[in-house]
């Protein structure tokens, strides 16, 4: 679980997207209005950040 005190931002976004695609593990990210849960590529909130 990644804990951020900002909004997530478009590139970081795309990035964690890809590493969750290529590490092959769920990635889990909070900022201060939702949660986001990153899995081969795809995102909770799909894609509207």
């Amino acid at each position: 679980m990644v804990y951020k005190n900002l909004r997530i931002c478009g590139d970081c976004h795309n990035a964690i997207k890809y590493m969750s695609k290529v590490v092959r593990v769920i990635i889990v990210v909070s900022d201060p209005l939702r949660f986001y849960h990153f899995k081969n590529e795809n995102c909770s909130c799909n894609d509207l950040w």
